[in-house]
């Protein structure tokens, strides 16, 4: 993507047009599990990390996972407390206003870029607060490693998941208890458990979906439907599929 960043420059593309702020690729994943975004956090943290220029303003790369997804911050160097750092995924509006040329030329702006990484199945360290109904994702609090199990999230039994740390004196206090697999939704405080993972069923009886899912199936639709190249990577077809079978 820098390399893509930087000939999008030379072409003179206006950063905040959609051909320049959208990757030339989408990631779409119908496993539960976080392996594929976490190795990409971990290559765009280099990027960004690295403060590499683009003209007179600095690149970094962001995902964007669906709208409403609120997700507890991976601390910087910035950070210096853990108990109320909620943050959203990056979308396209907000790519328009960071990239508006009347804010660069500082030294000090940025310019942004943005890949889709969908889950429409959603995934294992996802939770719907149970209070106010909003969606959520933890992938922990650092890029400790890039082997790390700590994007899957807590687990029900202590010692299954020995990368997962609880961040706030609440979930402390549910692990003292012996309440195990719980993260805090910040925005409100409650208390979300593994149940409350809002998965879908790799199969084409699909139970009702959460507002946001919904919004994600139908950003997939747009997204392969304006794709010109389409690479599967170990999809199976559910044998309930046969609608995609007879295709």
């Amino acid at each position: 993507m820098w390399e893509e960043s930087e000939a999008f420059h030379r072409w003179d593309y206006r950063p905040d047009q959609h051909r320049f702020y959208y990757y030339s690729y989408a990631f779409i994943s119908y496993n539960w599990d976080p392996v594929m975004a976490w190795l990409i956090f971990n290559a765009h943290k280099q990027v960004n990390d690295s403060k590499l220029p683009l003209g007179r303003s600095t690149l970094r790369l962001f995902n964007d996972s669906g709208d409403g997804i609120g997700i507890r911050k991976i601390l910087d160097e910035y950070d210096t407390g853990d108990e109320d750092l909620l943050a959203f995924m990056m979308n396209e509006s907000t790519c328009k206003r960071i990239n508006d040329p009347k804010y660069h030329g500082d030294g000090k702006s940025r310019v942004v870029r943005v890949g889709k990484m969908l889950f429409p199945h959603a995934g294992l360290a996802w939770r719907i607060c149970p209070r106010c109904g909003r969606l959520f994702t933890d992938f922990g609090r650092t890029f400790e490693d890039l082997y790390s199990t700590v994007a899957f999230g807590p687990d029900l039994l202590p010692g299954l998941n020995d990368a997962w740390k609880p961040r706030t004196e609440e979930e402390r206090e549910h692990n003292r208890r012996g309440e195990y697999g719980v993260i805090q939704y910040v925005f409100c405080g409650s208390i979300t458990r593994p149940y409350d993972a809002p998965l879908i069923l790799q199969s084409a009886m699909k139970s009702e979906r959460h507002y946001v899912l919904e919004g994600i199936f139908r950003e997939l639709g747009l997204v392969v439907g304006n794709a010109r190249h389409l690479v599967f990577a170990g999809y199976s077809l559910p044998k309930d599929d046969y609608i995609y079978h007879g295709i």
